[in-house]
């Protein structure tokens, strides 16, 4: 039974669908004799299995781009993987968890949906602030609060903080000096 302390992958930064993916983790107990790893990874219908490599004292996957591709092919698609060894009689499973597949956008021919949340948020206040101001009814619900024309003020905030916050995160995904760290955009396919 596998008794090492906890071991996990390393997968690479991003997985992206049609990209070859290099995968390693400490053989640990395993590197030995004759086991094997198997690293499989699965979402819906859709299964990838790949047995590793020994490479000094890890396992080491090296999964073609071939075999990626299928992976993601609109949106960004979660996938879960587990990571088994086995000698032939005895099988462990030694780790299991989620990552996110991502498609490569230059197989996609539609790319649509390119706002932030925050974006998708401020366009929606924004769409109750027009619809009390046209008079097109006399309350909107935003953000599971109920306004009414009288309340106008306190929608209003709400957009003024939301459109901070947006203003504040197009500098920290245009990298100003103020935000160094890395934001990511979801794009949906």
């Amino acid at each position: 039974m596998y008794n090492s302390p906890l071991i996990h992958p390393v997968f690479p930064d991003l997985l992206v669908a049609g990209d070859s993916w290099d995968v390693t983790m400490p053989s640990g107990e395993y590197g030995g004799g004759d086991w094997t790893a198997v690293l499989t990874f699965g979402a819906g219908e859709t299964k990838l299995v790949s047995t590793a490599t020994l490479d000094g004292d890890n396992f080491l996957w090296t999964i073609a781009g071939t075999e990626t591709a299928p992976l993601a092919t609109v949106g960004i698609n979660p996938y879960l993987f587990t990571i088994t060894v086995s000698d032939g009689v005895r099988r462990y499973t030694v780790d299991t968890g989620r990552v996110n597949v991502i498609p490569d956008i230059s197989t996609v021919e539609n790319i649509t949906g390119t706002k932030t949340n925050l974006q998708l948020m401020l366009e929606a206040c924004d769409k109750c602030l027009t619809a009390l101001l046209g008079q097109k009814t006399t309350m909107v619900q935003f953000a599971g609060q109920m306004y009414q024309f009288h309340e106008l003020d306190k929608l209003f905030k709400v957009r003024q903080s939301l459109a901070a916050q947006v203003a504040d995160e197009a500098d920290r995904l245009r990298g100003a000096s103020a935000y160094r760290q890395f934001v990511s955009t979801f794009v949906e396919y």
